[in-house]
């Protein structure tokens, strides 16, 4: 997958999946956290990152709105996003078919998570 000094934007209200992706993922890079889209945004302003994995339902700032925003901002996030997501609607999955984004499951096998960072992180 990357090397280790890629870094990884995971963005989800639930801490203990914060810990288990820094943890799964630490040997394939650096992963930095945040618990809601806010958070997020703030950490985009002072860096870049090869990849982003997104929640969809948190609160403050949920997943798409998250996505609007950083796109806008941040145009190069555009391709760099995944969704993790227990909660997925049809409009959700259109949203994600018309922005041609990758969405998994929670749970999902962590070989198909590093799966889809490295087809992100490749371009």
């Amino acid at each position: 997958m990357a090397s280790t000094q890629e870094k990884v934007l995971v963005v989800d209200d639930e801490k203990g999946i914060i810990d288990v992706l820094k943890i799964m993922l630490r040997k394939e890079c650096r992963v930095e956290s945040a618990m809601n889209g806010r958070e997020a945004l703030d950490k985009l302003k002072d860096q870049s990152f090869a990849a982003i994995i997104s929640d969809i339902k948190m609160p403050v700032m949920d997943g798409i709105e998250f996505y609007t925003k950083a796109v806008e901002e941040y145009p190069y996030t555009r391709t760099k996003f995944l969704f993790l997501t227990g909660f997925s609607s049809a409009e959700h999955t259109r949203f994600f078919a018309e922005n041609h984004l990758k969405c998994l499951s929670k749970p999902s096998q962590m070989k198909d998570i590093k799966k889809a960072l490295a087809e992100i992180i490749a371009g």
